[in-house]
Formats: C-alpha cells, sequence, structure tokens
C-alpha cells in the first residue's frame, strides 16, 4: 500500500486555475477505497483548506479576463464579423451570469463535485492531530529559518513536524506539494534537500516527492486514465489473488457492472480463471458460468492463443447432440 500526505494547496487547487483536472481526485478516492493508497492528512490541513477555500474561489473568479466593451471604429468596416463579435459576447455575458449565480450557490452550500469528493478523502484519511509538542518545535523551526514555513506562519512547519513526529518509522512516504517551501530551487519537481535530508536522518526512509497529482499517478499508475478503468485494475487484480469461493463470488459481481474490458484485461480475467484454483474450482456455480461463457461469446477474438484451449476445456464445454429414438 502507498502512503500518501497531500498538501493544503494541492486540494485548493481544484477550486481554481490548475493543471490536473477533477479525474484525478476521483481516482484518489477509487484508489483509497480498494487500499491501494493509504492517506495521511493533519487537522492543520483541513484548517487551512476550509480557511482558504473561500479567498481561493474569489481568486479565480477574479482573474478572469474580461471581453473588451468597445472596439475602434474600423472594425465597424467589416459589417458582418463585427455582429458576430457582438452577438458572442453578449452570449458570453449571459452564460458567465448565469455560472457565478450557480458559483455563490455552490459555495454556500459546499457542493462543488470537487468539495463532495475532498470530504471522502478526509473522512477516509488517517489524520494527525497537532500537540503542544508539535507546535513548540513548528515554532522553533520557523524561529530559526528552517524550511518550510515562511512570514512567521506555522502552518507548513506544523504538517511537517507532524509527519516527523507521528508518521511510521522507515516506511516510505509519497508527498505532493505545489509549496516553494517545500520543492528544491533548482528543480520544482523535487523536495528541497534540507528536508529530504532532515525525513531520512529521522524516519530512516525515502519521501518520494511530486508537485502535481497527476504526476503521481503518471509514475504509480501509468495506464490509469479514468477512476472507472482504476477501479477496474483493481477490481481484476482481486479477482487474481482470490483465496476463497466466497471472495470470487464478489470479485465476478463486481466485474459485472462493467460494460467492455480491453484486450489486457481480458487476457488477465481469463488467466486468472485458468490459474487460480478458487476460481476454476466453482466454475460449475451459475453466477461463474454465466460470466466466463459470455466474456468468452463477447471477447473470443482478444484472448491470447496461450490461454484459449486451456480456457475452453475449463469453462466452454458444447452440449451433446440429443439422441433421436426411433
Amino acid at each position: 500500500m502507498i502512503d500518501l500526505f497531500i498538501d493544503t494547496n494541492v486540494y485548493l487547487t481544484f477550486f481554481h486555475f490548475s493543471k490536473d483536472d477533477l479525474e484525478e481526485l476521483k481516482k484518489l478516492a477509487v484508489a483509497i477505497k480498494h487500499d491501494k493508497i493509504r492517506l495521511y492528512v493533519t487537522e492543520q490541513i483541513k484548517s487551512e483548506f476550509y480557511r482558504n477555500r473561500e479567498l481561493k474561489i474569489n481568486d479565480a473568479i477574479r482573474n478572469l479576463q474580461p471581453l473588451p466593451k468597445s472596439f475602434p471604429q474600423i472594425f465597424k468596416e467589416n459589417e458582418q464579423q463585427y455582429k458576430i463579435i457582438q452577438h458572442s459576447i453578449s452570449s458570453y455575458e449571459v452564460a458567465l451570469k448565469e455560472i457565478l449565480a450557480t458559483v455563490q450557490t455552490n459555495v454556500k452550500n459546499n457542493s462543488f463535485n470537487a468539495d463532495e469528493i475532498i470530504s471522502e478523502l478526509f473522512h477516509s484519511a488517517t489524520c494527525f492531530e497537532m500537540t503542544d509538542e508539535i507546535y513548540k518545535k513548528a515554532k522553533k523551526r520557523v524561529t530559526l529559518g528552517n524550511p518550510p514555513g515562511k512570514d512567521n506562519s506555522y502552518g507548513d512547519a506544523i504538517n511537517w513536524e507532524s509527519l516527523l513526529a507521528l508518521f511510521p518509522n522507515g516506511e516510505r512516504l509519497y508527498f505532493i506539494s505545489a509549496d516553494k517551501d517545500y520543492t528544491s530551487p533548482i528543480d520544482e519537481n523535487a523536495l528541497m534537500q534540507f528536508l529530504d535530508n532532515e525525513w531520512i536522518k529521522n524516519k530512516s526512509s525515502k519521501i518520494h516527492f511530486y508537485s502535481r497529482l497527476s504526476l503521481f499517478f503518471k509514475d504509480n499508475f501509468p495506464n490509469i486514465k479514468l477512476a472507472l478503468d482504476l477501479e477496474k485494475e483493481i477490481d481484476i487484480e482481486d479477482l487474481t489473488n482470490c483465496w476463497t469461493f466466497y471472495s470470487t463470488h464478489q470479485c465476478l459481481a463486481r466485474l459485472s457492472k462493467y460494460n467492455e474490458f480491453s484486450k489486457s484485461q481480458v487476457n488477465n480475467i481469463i488467466q486468472a480463471a485458468i490459474k487460480n484454483d478458487q476460481i476454476y474450482s466453482i466454475r460449475g456455480d451459475s453466477d461463474v458460468n454465466y460470466f466466463f461463457k459470455n466474456l468468452h461469446a463477447q471477447y473470443s477474438d482478444l484472448i491470447s492463443d496461450e490461454f484459449i484451449e486451456e480456457f475452453q476445456k475449463y469453462y466452454i464445454i458444447e452440449e451433446a447432440e440429443p439422441v433421436l429414438n426411433f
């Protein structure tokens, strides 16, 4: 399982201008649900998020570039195109007004899509509470000028000291932040050397640092583009590793909800069906038999030659022709 810590600024990007889209948060939620990732947060992270959420949304709105209200006289000489511009501006202003009204409602009700997912993430995460000792260490860190921290703000220092105090020793930590207080001045995608050395010394482990959530997924789940794909891959992996008949039935029930599989996914399922005795031993059960016969009927052209003969021997039994008595 991957142990992951995400800085506040990363959560807030989903309410602002960002290179990542909401699908990254959805993938994170799926990975946590299936015990592929264990997320860590601090009380400080939660406080920072809810304290800065409205400010971040307001800043995003204020950064929208207004369309021009007037144009040079020479533009009007091209009458047809000028009318198109005027009409487009009018349509834009109407649509923008409607969007801003919706934004106002969503701000008050915490009802953006990102709100729902982040709330779920915080609820499922392991949370480190701040102690007096952690606060004292954070304050000392900032006073001494040691990163992370700036302008007498203790937030980053509290988060770092919380991890130093409470994260398990010897375990790898995956850390995502776009805050320059953490990043190397010569490589924005690397952790500052001072912090990296401190972590190794105190925790006897390594930090894998990323500046964006999408870069983390690109490295650790490289073939996954959508949250649904990740869930599907995890369900197939669970089928491969089934160790009881009960878990086999559960896995096949989950896989039955998907409408399509890729070639590699089909062959991973087929390989599990012929290699795992917790699957082929109950191939006569109605749900198991139904699932694999349907899979064969729909994807027989995608099944690898190295699997097809054995799979058909186990699962695709042709009915004998009836004997006619005269």
